[in-house]
């Protein structure tokens, strides 16, 4: 694997006249907003129980993202959020590609993953009220080591 810049992928944006910069979201970025979507998971026993800040993902995205052009400061939360629905999801959208972060996209995605991990943990965590499994269950099993699988 060869990476010829850690330069970060740069596209000019223009909104309502003014000029922005959409910026491939750094190491740093793609934690928190990574971060905010695992929080965003309301968990009980081990299960999700609810979805709560989902709907922020998108605006933190692009906060994260978009700086003005002429002071290279980012855009705050509160201009962001009083823009049109369309421009900001166009925005998290380009952002979320030049970033490669398309695994978490919406509410749904993020439930179907946590459900999927929930599965993987159940398999490694045996359940605690469950029999153990017999010597002759635990022999079988054995038996495969060393198999051609």
């Amino acid at each position: 694997m060869k990476f010829d810049s850690l330069e970060p992928i740069r596209e000019d944006v223009e909104i309502g006249g003014k000029q922005y910069v959409l910026t491939e979201a750094s190491e740093k970025a793609a934690i928190r907003w990574r971060n905010h979507a695992v929080r965003a998971a309301k968990m009980r026993d081990g299960k999700v129980v609810a979805m709560g800040d989902v709907a922020e993902m998108s605006v933190l995205l692009v906060q994260l993202c978009l700086t003005e052009k002429t002071t290279g400061k980012m855009v705050p939360l509160g201009v962001l959020e009083s823009w049109p629905s369309r421009v900001v999801k166009a925005l998290f959208e380009r952002a979320k590609t030049i970033s490669d972060l398309g695994e978490v996209e919406d509410a749904a995605a993020i439930r179907k993953q946590i459900v999927e991990l929930e599965e993987k943990l159940e398999e490694l965590e045996p359940d605690p009220t469950s029999p153990s499994p017999s010597s002759s269950e635990s022999q079988s099993v054995s038996s495969w080591d060393g198999m051609d699988r």
